[in-house]
Order: C-alpha cells, then structure tokens, then sequence
C-alpha cells in the first residue's frame, strides 16, 4: 500500500512521478511507502530518519548510515564509521 509520508524537509525538491514515485535532485527517485519506509532506486529497501543536520538511512543488511545534500551520493556508515560511495 503506498502511503504519503508526512512532509519533511528533505523531499521539498521532490517532484511526482507516475505510481506514487517522487525525483529529487540531490536524492533521486524514490517510492514513499508507510511508516517512513522508502524504495529507492538505488539503495532499494530503506528507513529514513530525519536529523537536524541530514537523514539517517537504515539499509537492510548494511545498517544505519547518514547522509544530506552535500553528501549524497556519499553515506556515512556507522558501522564500518566510513564513507561509502552509493554507485
């Protein structure tokens, strides 16, 4: 079932694509989903928080990692405390 996510600032750039997908220009395309779950077009399955400072992504497998605008495509894991490259 798709469901809006409430609005946070991190989607303000997002347009609407067809099926409920959103683009956005720093975060790409991306399926909302309930409870703050997303499908992304690259990082697939993924809960997003919203910090003060950016988002932290919680990936399936790989755990928590943070990320925002200027950072992206680049997430900070917690785990390994290491940048890593989405593509």
């Amino acid at each position: 079932m798709v469901c809006p996510l409430i609005f946070d600032s991190w989607q303000s750039d997002s347009i609407d694509l067809e099926a409920g997908w959103k683009l956005s220009d720093w975060f790409g395309a991306y399926l909302p989903l309930q409870n703050d779950w997303i499908y992304h077009e690259k990082l697939a399955w993924v809960y997003i928080h919203q910090a003060e400072q950016g988002l932290w992504l919680y990936l399936d497998g790989a755990g928590w990692h943070w990320t925002n605008t200027t950072s992206y495509p680049y997430l900070y894991s917690h785990t390994k405390s290491e940048w890593v490259w989405v593509y």
